[in-house]
């Protein structure tokens, strides 16, 4: 069996059915995205994807589902309309290391949210030096990006959180939070000769697991609470 600790889009069930993802499946990172646009009154939420990139494309697909096409731009069109409703919204359908360029054209356009993939999370501090250099001090624009992990989120998470600090005097990821739970489940997967569904509804492990994880999705990722992270610019 394999563990991986990203890949939100695989399809790990075609390629090899004992591979699995800790990462929850993309649909679950739109649907965190659609909820928090609620709360946000979104007036519109305008989709961004690159055509020349799979992962993109399988986030344009998901997209669709729950926003329409209509909404869909391509970065080759990367064209905001002229608006002064500051609750329009943007996704950007993009890996960090592709999205500087629309984050700098958004920069410069009238809205009010904008929400990027999980992926996001990971580039943290260099999304907030881009915040500090793109938003002018007048722009009141506010960035979101789904995650699977919080560090506060339980006592297991904070306990994590808190030793990774005091350990190595650095701050705690989704990615580290997401091996350490695949070291766990991947040690009694292999000692007790369990299948992961069965590991992590009812193992030993359980108790000890940063994340709650309620099943596994069709393509063989675990599901687990997604919730939203808020990077606000660097003053």
């Amino acid at each position: 069996f394999g563990l991986s600790v990203g890949a939100s889009a695989a399809k790990f069930n075609a390629l090899n059915p004992n591979f699995s993802s800790l990462v929850s499946p993309l649909e679950s990172q739109i649907h965190a995205i659609k909820m928090q646009s609620i709360k946000l009154n979104c007036a519109n939420m305008i989709g961004f994807f690159d055509p020349k990139d799979s992962l993109s494309y399988e986030y344009q697909q998901e997209f669709e589902k729950i926003f329409g096409s209509k909404n869909i731009k391509l970065i080759t069109d990367i064209y905001i309309p002229p608006t002064s409703q500051t609750s329009a919204c943007v996704f950007v359908g993009l890996n960090f290391s592709k999205s500087d360029q629309i984050i700098s054209h958004l920069s410069k356009s009238k809205i009010g949210y904008i929400f990027g993939t999980g992926d996001w999370n990971m580039h943290a501090d260099e999304l907030r030096t881009y915040m500090k250099s793109f938003f002018k001090d007048s722009i009141d624009v506010k960035v979101y990006a789904p995650t699977g992990w919080l560090s506060d989120q339980n006592k297991n998470s904070k306990k994590f959180r808190d030793d990774i600090k005091n350990t190595f005097s650095i701050i705690a990821n989704p990615i580290g939070a997401y091996a350490y739970d695949a070291i766990l489940i991947g040690a009694e997967m292999l000692c007790q000769s369990e299948n992961i569904e069965t590991v992590i509804k009812q193992g030993k492990v359980k108790s000890h697991l940063l994340r709650n994880y309620t099943g596994i999705s069709k393509t063989n990722n675990l599901i687990s609470t997604m919730n939203m992270v808020e990077f606000k610019r660097v003053k």
